[in-house]
């Protein structure tokens, strides 16, 4: 597979570069490569891991704080992201 690195950012911000290792389809798996500014996001994801109930409403604000952007520097219109640790798995839709 091709080294492809997805950025996570909030507005011009990177919060995490997520460095493909692997596909499922429609899944891509990553490496998770954290900033500084994760620490302000990581209890999204937490949430989102821990609590099936309260899911709906971390996907959606993972959704409305934060971008995922492809390899060629294109924002994604809609994505599912679950990151866990150093680890990253999501689907997309252009």
């Amino acid at each position: 597979m091709k080294d492809q690195t997805w950025h996570l950012k909030r507005g011009d911000e990177l919060v995490a570069a997520l460095v493909v290792v692997g596909a499922d389809y429609p899944w891509l798996q990553a490496h998770v490569e954290p900033t500084p500014a994760f620490d302000d996001v990581k209890h999204l994801f937490e949430q989102l891991e821990s609590d099936e109930d309260a899911w709906a409403s971390a996907t959606a604000e993972i959704r409305s704080t934060l971008t995922l952007v492809d390899p060629n520097g294109t924002p994604v219109a809609e994505y599912l992201l679950h990151i866990d640790g150093e680890s990253a798995w999501w689907r997309w839709v252009d």
